[in-house]
């Protein structure tokens, strides 16, 4: 059975780091008995991490894309972006309900086989969990590959983290639902390879991981493209 080994940085108070570190063995904050658990604990000095500059020319993004998505979605505003993909808000126009829409970056688009893309983002998509986010539809937009996922109201755990340090219990049970989440995909053959806090989504007492398989696919897609 793979062992998942999941590395958390940063998220609590130094209280909670030195208690943290005398439970031993750490495994037993999941109820998942093949989760191996490593952690890296820092003191949270209130400081914003580091963000990725925001990619030129946005509008000029947005306005790309919008015909692909005419009559399926709406966007209505951008919630972020660096990295991998763009992401906004929209409303789907059958269901009447709010998704999040991610492109990928144009950065990353050289030498990309889309339709590989597109069938990595589909395994990812048979994921179904309860602290995943699952992919709902996938297209590409003029060469453009994007795909839709549930909108999850509330804070990622790095907005979390910026205002102030993670409680001790609260960091414990954001540690179990996402190493469920982890060993669910991983028992699937699916591994995440971009776990980090903005990755992982927080909402009432649930902590959810969000973009499974979309790095795998960008790397997947672009050797298949060779």
């Amino acid at each position: 059975m793979t062992d998942v080994i999941f590395r958390w940085t940063g998220i609590l108070s130094m209280r909670g780091a030195s208690t943290l570190r005398r439970l031993a063995p750490l495994a037993r904050l999941s109820a998942t008995p093949h989760i191996r658990l490593e952690y890296s604990l820092a003191h949270h000095d209130g400081m914003p991490a580091a963000r990725d500059p925001p990619p030129e020319s946005v509008d000029n993004f947005r306005s790309r894309i919008e015909p692909f998505l005419a009559g399926t979605y709406t966007i209505e505003r951008e919630l972020g972006g660096g990295g991998m993909s763009r992401t906004y808000l929209a409303r789907e126009t059958a269901l009447q309900r709010m998704v999040v829409v991610k492109v990928l970056s144009p950065d990353l688009l050289q030498g990309l086989s889309v339709d590989r893309f597109k069938r990595e983002v589909l395994m990812a998509a048979q994921l179904q969990h309860p602290h995943v986010v699952p992919v709902l539809t996938a297209g590409d937009a003029d060469g453009v590959p994007w795909f839709t996922m549930p909108f999850v109201e509330g804070l990622s755990l790095r907005e979390r983290m910026e205002r102030e340090p993670v409680p001790l219990g609260e960091a414990i049970g954001i540690l179990r639902d996402v190493s469920r989440a982890l060993a669910y995909a991983h028992e699937r053959g699916v591994v995440h390879r971009d776990i980090k806090p903005d990755n992982v989504l927080l909402s009432g007492a649930s902590a959810t991981v969000t973009d499974f398989g979309i790095a795998k696919a960008i790397t997947a897609s672009r050797q298949g493209s060779n």
